[in-house]
């Protein structure tokens, strides 16, 4: 019978295949026979019952030149030395690939061996366990399922080392990667707000988790549960699907609205925020400004009330980005601060408490392109405006 493996210049045959044999061979060699393959490498190779097999216990002893094995329940045919090259290639895995959602089952990898050999285990041990569970770290068995966690706000793979173990004492590996995506979370919830007639309310929240999609939503009553999806409306609402939503010029008939955002992600299910309740005050701290002038018909005791005008002030401009803006004539109070480029589009959203009547307020807009941009500051009771050029 002929064999694929080396073997040495010496084999024994029986005319058929013995009983089942239980007990000690001892194979004897001279250094003639070797067929130039190494003494310590040699393995007892029996053919029975219609294939060759390495047998991987064989205790060789090179001074003496023999091998000796313990058998248990073989039958032989031939018996001869020798030793088998592995081939790499020989472990085959299915759906090695795969990119997966947290909490769902990855497609089963199945095992096998390309030579066919009978009697080949599989053995496997995994990477990241701790942040990827479901599965256990290794295990045994011709195949590989189950449902993967992933534990983390951020995408991580888990690799499967894969081991085929041949009878004949030969193994190849190959490996198995499975990335787990985690689901959308929330970090920040959005936080109530207080806002005075007219001014601006933002309601901003952060999120992980492959996000693709932010929804805000607006409760209009409290004794009412139809959430309705806002939509970007003419400058008065703004952002309803981003993570910022702006609410310019509030009304005190919005006071106690709520507002929440819906953040969908590449993996399901999506996530709701906390509601945040929008408080509008009646505006309770104006100042009106009033001078005194004498009519043409110099009547004494009469008086006429102008309201000074804002104003504001930039500096330097044009900027790199970064620029001071001077407000004159503002109420002590809060007062909104916009920016907008040429096309409406707002860019920066801030609020500043005024403190003096030439109230500065650094602003940094490095991140916008070069361009002419609107500045606008408010209050309920006054507005200004001005330009501004980024070069």
């Amino acid at each position: 019978n002929a064999t694929t493996n080396t073997n040495i210049n010496n084999y024994y045959a029986f005319s058929a295949n013995t009983n089942a044999f239980t007990g000690m061979v001892r194979f004897n060699y001279a250094d003639a026979e070797l067929n130039g393959l190494n003494e310590s490498d040699l393995k007892l190779n029996i053919y029975s019952p219609s294939r060759w097999n390495l047998q991987p216990n064989t205790i060789v002893n090179t001074i003496e030149n023999f091998t000796q094995n313990n058998l248990t329940a073989v039958a032989m045919r031939e018996l001869t030395l020798g030793y088998v090259i592995c081939a790499p290639t020989s472990v085959v895995a299915t759906n090695t690939f795969q990119t997966i959602c947290t909490g769902t089952g990855m497609a089963s990898i199945a095992l096998s061996d390309a030579l066919n050999p009978t009697g080949t285990t599989f053995s496997w041990t995994r990477t990241n366990s701790n942040t990827v569970t479901g599965i256990a770290a290794s295990g045994t068995g011709s195949s590989i399922a189950g449902t993967l966690t992933n534990n983390t706000t951020s995408p991580v793979s888990t690799v499967f080392t894969i081991t085929a173990n041949r009878p004949n004492g030969c193994s190849s590996t190959t490996t198995a990667t499975i990335t787990v995506n985690p689901k959308p979370s929330i970090t920040k919830q959005p936080a109530n707000t207080t806002k005075a007639v007219t001014q601006t309310a933002i309601f901003t929240v952060n999120a992980t988790g492959l996000v693709t999609g932010y929804q805000w939503q607006q409760l209009s009553s409290a004794t009412s549960a139809a959430w309705v999806n806002l939509a970007n409306s003419n400058g008065k609402i703004v952002g309803a699907n981003t993570s910022t939503l702006t609410l310019t010029g509030v009304q005190e008939s919005m006071n106690k609205y709520k507002y929440r955002c819906i953040v969908t992600g590449q993996c399901s299910p999506a996530v709701i925020s906390n509601s945040a309740i929008l408080t509008v005050q009646k505006n309770s701290r104006t100042r009106t400004t009033t001078t005194t002038t004498f009519l043409e018909s110099k009547l004494p005791g009469v008086t006429a009330v102008n309201a000074i005008p804002a104003g504001l002030k930039v500096y330097p401009n044009p900027t790199n980005g970064q620029f001071n803006l001077v407000m004159n004539n503002y109420a002590i109070d809060k007062a909104t601060i916009r920016i907008t480029d040429a096309r409406g589009k707002i860019i920066l959203v801030l609020e500043t408490d005024i403190l003096s009547d030439a109230h500065t307020v650094p602003i940094r807009i490095t991140n916008a392109a070069n361009g002419s941009y609107v500045v606008q500051a408010s209050q309920p009771d006054r507005s200004a405006s001005t330009i501004v050029v980024k070069q």
